[in-house]
C-alpha cells in the first residue's frame, strides 16, 4: 500500500502537461496611436511566429448619439457613414505599409459602437486565439472609477490579451 500512495502522490504533485499555444488568429485593435501601432508591430512579429493571420479592427465612436430608439436622423447617419469610410481609408493604408507578403491578413474591420464592447464582440464573432493592443494608460481617479478600455477588454474578453503600453521600449521582431 506505501509504495501505491506514494506513487498516486507523485502523480498529484506533479504539474499538468504544458498545451502548445497556437496564435492562429491574431485581433489587433488601432485608434492610430503610437501604442496602438506599436501593438501592430508584435502582432505582426507574432503572427510571423507562429503562421497566423492578423485582423485589424478600428472602433469609431458615434458622433452623436439620439436621445431615442425610434429614429436616427439623417444627418447624423450621415457624419457616422462619413467617419468610418474616412477611418477604413486610414486602416487601409496602414495594414499597406506595414503588412508584408509573408503575413496573411485575414481582414481590415471597422465598425461603428463603443471600442470595448465592439472589440470584445469582434474577438468572439472571428474566434481569435489573442488581442494585442496599445494601452495609453489613464492614471488617477478617472482610471479607477471609469476604467480604461484596455482594461475592460482584459476583464471581459474570451482570450488572453496582450498589452502594450506606450513605454514599451524595443522592436518588436520574430526570432
Amino acid at each position: 500500500m506505501g509504495v501505491v500512495s506514494s506513487a498516486r502522490a507523485a502523480d498529484q504533485s506533479a504539474p499538468a502537461p504544458i498545451k502548445a499555444l497556437h496564435l492562429n488568429r491574431i485581433l489587433v485593435p488601432i485608434d492610430f496611436s503610437e501604442s496602438s501601432l506599436r501593438a501592430l508591430d508584435y502582432a505582426l512579429a507574432l503572427g510571423t511566429k507562429f503562421r497566423g493571420t492578423v485582423t485589424l479592427l478600428h472602433v469609431v465612436e458615434p458622433t452623436i448619439v439620439p436621445q431615442t430608439n425610434l429614429a436616427v436622423p439623417v444627418a447624423v447617419d450621415e457624419a457616422n457613414h462619413n467617419l468610418v469610410e474616412m477611418n477604413r481609408e486610414r486602416l487601409a493604408e496602414i495594414a499597406a505599409n506595414k503588412l508584408t507578403p509573408v503575413l496573411a491578413t485575414e481582414q481590415v474591420l471597422v465598425r461603428l459602437g463603443h471600442a470595448h464592447s465592439e472589440i470584445i464582440d469582434t474577438a468572439k464573432a472571428l474566434g481569435v486565439d489573442i488581442i494585442v493592443m496599445g494601452t495609453h494608460g489613464s492614471p488617477g481617479v478617472k482610471h479607477v472609477s471609469l476604467g480604461g478600455t484596455a482594461e475592460r477588454i482584459v476583464r471581459q474578453a474570451s482570450c488572453p490579451v496582450l498589452s502594450i503600453g506606450s513605454q514599451t521600449s524595443g522592436a518588436a521582431e520574430p526570432r
